[in-house]
């Protein structure tokens, strides 16, 4: 497929507005708050466990999670994934409560 490339001459004060116009349409979207990365910390919080056992579930692929970037030690989370893994496995959290 060619792209086809426009040039074209703008003030500033016509690209300002351009910029302005989008970034007007941009902050109107409205962001689900479940789908942004959370960090282990925070993930510990939502699951009601300890570090130790959140690692051995995510060893075990109970919990979804995903790396920045190849080789990286950082992990995210998304709240609706854990939210969701809290629904198909109320038991694993159960289990975590009667132990403490």
């Amino acid at each position: 497929m060619d792209k086809e490339l426009v040039l074209t001459s703008l003030t500033r004060d016509e690209l300002r507005s351009i910029i302005r116009s989008v970034f007007l349409e941009v902050s109107e979207i409205e962001i689900d708050e479940d789908e942004i990365p959370i960090s282990q910390k925070e993930a510990l919080k939502i699951l009601q466990c300890s570090a130790p056992t959140l690692l051995h579930w995510r060893s075990l692929g109970l919990i979804p999670f995903e790396k920045p970037y190849p080789g990286s030690r950082k992990v995210r989370y998304y709240k609706s994934q854990l939210k969701a893994v809290l629904l198909q496995n109320a038991h694993l959290l159960r289990r975590v409560k009667q132990k403490e």
